[in-house]
């Protein structure tokens, strides 16, 4: 008897003493965020602070928080300093939402004006796959400008859309492409993003690639999509 109690007093003392460890990390742990978006907000109250490190921090703060309210504001303060007349600030800005809250709508709708004002070429790129990823209606209206545009980041990351996005007339869309491009890295992207396509109509594409003056890259590549596709024809993400 006097063993069966030992036992459970041991018993009890395990278990109180688990409880204990779980409340205690629970609430270090909160007491540690807290105290990271306190300092955060310490730091901003600063006078002295330039714009550089002002945006590092609203973005740290953005990180640190989990309310919705606060990364709201964060995002908030970002996006004023992404319309800064500082052109590098401004970028910075843009590529830190784009990284850190590109699947917000606040956000994509942001970077809707900036595409149409900005000449960065990589902040272009990055809002398309942003576009691209989160299936945004205003990338598939303006695919068309967007696939034939002067830079090679650009044309490469609307390609890549085409098996998300899915426009209607994605074929003559690409054949056009086909029967354009020059640069050989885009035609690589091209031959790729057709293979996802997959189905008869990208074993013709390919078909009719394999005529064209190409590199061997490319070449390997074609060939290697054709008897993927024909021993393994499958509809593709569009159909």
């Amino acid at each position: 008897m006097k063993r069966h109690q030992t036992y459970l007093l041991i018993l009890i003392l395990i278990s109180a003493s688990f409880s204990f460890y779980l409340f205690f990390f629970k609430n270090n742990n909160v007491s540690k965020n807290f105290s990271r978006t306190d300092q955060i907000k310490e730091k901003l109250k600063k006078n002295n602070l330039n714009e550089n490190e002002k945006l590092q921090l609203y973005v740290d703060y953005y990180i640190a928080t989990e309310k919705n309210d606060e990364r709201d504001w964060a995002q908030s303060e970002l996006i004023k300093l992404a319309e800064n007349i500082d052109s590098q600030l401004a970028d910075q800005a843009t590529l830190k939402l784009i990284q850190i809250s590109g699947k917000s709508a606040k956000t994509q709708e942001y970077l809707v004006k900036k595409i149409k004002k900005t000449e960065n070429d990589l902040i272009i790129a990055h809002s398309v796959r942003v576009f691209s990823f989160n299936k945004n209606p205003w990338l598939l209206e303006n695919i068309n400008k967007l696939i034939a545009h002067k830079s090679i980041l650009v044309r490469k990351a609307s390609i890549q859309s085409m098996h998300r996005i899915c426009p209607e007339q994605r074929w003559s869309i690409l054949e056009k492409v086909r029967k354009s491009e020059k640069e050989q890295s885009v035609i690589e992207i091209l031959v790729r993003e057709v293979i996802r396509l997959s189905g008869p109509e990208a074993i013709s594409f390919l078909t009719k690639m394999k005529n064209m003056i190409l590199h061997d890259k490319a070449k390997v590549l074609i060939q290697e999509g054709l008897v993927n596709l024909e021993t393994h024809l499958k509809p593709g993400p569009c159909n």
